[in-house]
């Protein structure tokens, strides 16, 4: 919508209103009610997912923005919080800041695609690069995100950046390093589990793939590409 993309916002709501009325003639009311009334309040207090909060692997393995007031708690910071109030504090800052970067996001790439054309490969490649910045965004949003799959977004967006950049020596290292540390599964093979260096490691990267995902969906600017590139561009939008 920031990007007054009309048509494409209006398809999307009118196929929702469409999935939401089939499903109510099909199901009726019940699952509606007991979604609104019971599911959906569990999800944002996060009751839904009450392990993610008491067990140790479990909040290890949490990669959300609610996780890191607990990851605090067992790091050893902190220790007259209550970690409980602080993720809910820190989840609704995180969700304005999650809705200004997109909307920012919106606005620099319609002014992106009015100067230099949206059908251009290296242009379009730009704006995956921002959507898949922004679902891992939206993703770090949930109560309970499992680094399992939650890295995977991350990933997919680290690996992104070799296509849409001109690429050296020193920068496929750094993109290396970062693919690394998401792949890497927690609780490290070393030491007692759920030790707090994991818990630091596990904090460090949600942080991490929170600032990465912001600058990638905030920059605007398509760097001119070498042939080699922008054949590279040309298939892959293809």
């Amino acid at each position: 919508m920031a990007r007054r993309k009309w048509t494409a916002a209006g398809w999307t709501v009118a196929a929702a209103l469409v999935l939401c009325a089939a499903t109510l003639v099909v199901f009726g009311v019940a699952p509606y009610a007991a979604f609104l009334n019971h599911q959906l309040p569990a999800i944002a207090s996060g009751k839904a997912f009450w392990f993610a909060f008491e067990m140790p692997h479990a909040m290890l393995e949490n990669s959300s923005v609610m996780g890191l007031a607990y990851k605090l708690k067992a790091i050893g910071i902190g220790p007259e919080w209550d970690p409980k109030s602080t993720a809910k504090i820190l989840t609704w800052v995180y969700t304005f800041f999650a809705i200004a970067v997109a909307v920012v996001a919106g606005l620099r790439h319609t002014r992106l695609g009015e100067a230099t054309g949206d059908e251009k490969p290296q242009v379009r490649l730009v704006m995956v690069r921002t959507w898949v910045a922004l679902l891992v965004l939206a993703q770090l949003r949930s109560p309970f995100l499992p680094a399992g799959y939650g890295n995977i977004a991350i990933m997919i967006l680290i690996a992104l950046l070799l296509t849409v950049e001109r690429t050296s020596f020193a920068r496929v290292i750094v993109i290396g390093a970062g693919l690394c540390v998401f792949a890497i599964p927690l609780p490290l093979p070393i030491g007692p589990v759920s030790s707090t260096f994991d818990f630091v490691f596990s904090f460090l990267a949600t942080i991490l793939a929170i600032v990465l995902a912001a600058l990638v969906a905030t920059r605007r600017k398509a760097r001119s590409q070498r042939p080699s590139e922008t054949a590279v561009a040309e298939s892959a939008a293809v």
